[in-house]
């Protein structure tokens, strides 16, 4: 658990959600790879984009949660890799 200052959700108009350089630095990057997986209404995953670390099964599991599209572990475009940061409001 952090902090949310700094940390945005999806526009309630437009659904979409502005970069954060907090973001950047919880996940240890640069801003300019911050990468938005997915977002639904409360909701935003981060990553890295393109990160080379190992698989997260941890976060492949939680995005499936979220958004009800199961990622298969046998395929390498979907195994999430890094970490990943999810801003929520519970």
């Amino acid at each position: 658990m952090v902090s949310s200052e700094g940390l945005y959700l999806p526009d309630s108009e437009t659904g979409l959600v502005p970069t954060s350089e907090v973001a950047a630095i919880l996940l240890g990057c640069a801003p300019q790879v911050v990468d938005i997986l997915a977002c639904g209404p409360n909701w935003v995953m981060y990553s890295i984009f393109d990160h080379e670390g190992a698989a997260n099964a941890q976060a492949m599991a939680v995005l499936s949660q979220m958004t009800g599209y199961e990622l298969n572990m046998s395929d390498d475009d979907q195994i999430m890799r890094g970490p990943v940061l999810l801003v929520c409001i519970q």
